[in-house]
């Protein structure tokens, strides 16, 4: 740009092209920076989530709901968007298409993040559109403020214990897929997932649940790779393997398993993890995270206990844990 100026360029050809470099950068460096950012929020846990679920919202046809009534009995999509926002209108048959397919399975709200915004334009963009899925006025941006949204479009998904298993701002792939995973786990079976562990048999990610035992899970990497930089979080894995490999020995009549993190983990990485706790029960890696997503494993170790199908108990306190004991003589032993 500097050698445009010295070489006689007109001055306002010059800012004509300035203004013009803006238009098509800024943007574009924004959602760069929202979208970068967003990752650290995606699993990040709620703050004052049970004032904020009680809170009443406002939908366009003059109804209220509140988050809370969803707990316990279905997932939640939350779309945050403007009628401003073009990448918004692009994604707007997507979301129709989702509420069409998923509503009996899923609570998809679409968001209005009130900026800018008038009753006409919302108007115009339910009917360009043909939207029949529930419309929200967030009127004191409690909604954005609360899930950390960075800019629109912005999608967030509550699985049923209202908690947030996913945050981003593109509908591609990866939301469908996870839109697929909870809309299978709401009240019957998670996806048909296949689980291949360390002996070569196959599993469906289904029958884990269905199976009355524990699920144990944990991270190949998780004891020397956080060893100096989470020194407390690589203790807790070496020592929540150990113990679990203790109480296995200890109740071999009980119905075991392990799930590995998918990150960096190959089945070679698999098969040393195994050697090298020795572990006696059967342990696969999550490929592609279908489980972690599914049942809404944020951090390892940790474990479940299942009794018909449904989840009874759950801790990531592994080692010297009484409860976990008491649970598993509640819900396992005769």
């Amino acid at each position: 740009m500097r050698n445009m100026i010295k070489s006689g360029m007109h001055g306002s050809a010059v800012m004509t092209m300035i203004k013009t470099y803006l238009a098509l950068f800024i943007p574009t460096i924004a959602m760069m920076v929202a979208i970068c950012s967003f990752s650290f929020y995606a699993v990040a846990e709620e703050v004052n989530s049970e004032a904020l679920y009680a809170q009443p919202i406002s939908l366009l046809n003059g109804q209220t709901l509140n988050l809370q009534s969803y707990v316990g009995q279905k997932p939640v999509y939350l779309k945050f968007w403007a009628s401003w926002c073009q990448p918004c209108m692009q994604e707007m048959p997507h979301l129709q298409h989702a509420y069409e397919k998923y509503a009996e399975q899923i609570e998809i709200i679409a968001v209005n993040v009130n900026i800018n915004e008038t009753q006409q334009d919302i108007a115009a963009v339910i009917q360009r559109f043909d939207l029949t899925l529930p419309i929200a006025l967030d009127h004191d941006s409690a909604l954005t403020y609360h899930y950390k949204m960075l800019g629109t479009p912005y999608h967030v998904l509550l699985n049923k214990q209202g908690k947030v298993v996913h945050s981003g701002h593109q509908a591609n792939n990866k939301l469908d897929h996870k839109l697929q995973l909870l809309a299978a786990d709401n009240g019957a079976n998670i996806a048909t997932t296949p689980l291949t562990d360390n002996s070569g048999h196959t599993t469906q990610l289904a029958d884990i649940k269905q199976t009355d035992g524990l699920v144990f899970f944990t991270a190949t990497w998780c004891d020397w790779y956080l060893a100096e930089t989470r020194s407390e979080m690589s203790k807790a894995c070496i020592e929540g393997q150990q113990e679990i490999n203790r109480l296995q020995q200890a109740m071999p009549h009980l119905h075991w398993y392990g799930i590995l993190n998918h990150l960096w983990t190959s089945e070679e990485d698999l098969d040393a993890y195994s050697k090298k706790y020795q572990i006696k029960y059967p342990v696969a890696v999550d490929n592609g995270g279908d489980a972690f997503f599914s049942y809404g494993v944020h951090a390892f170790p940790s474990l479940i206990i299942f009794k018909d199908g449904v989840e009874r108990y759950r801790t990531a306190d592994i080692v010297n844990n009484s409860q976990l004991l008491a649970a598993i003589q509640q819900w396992l032993m005769p």
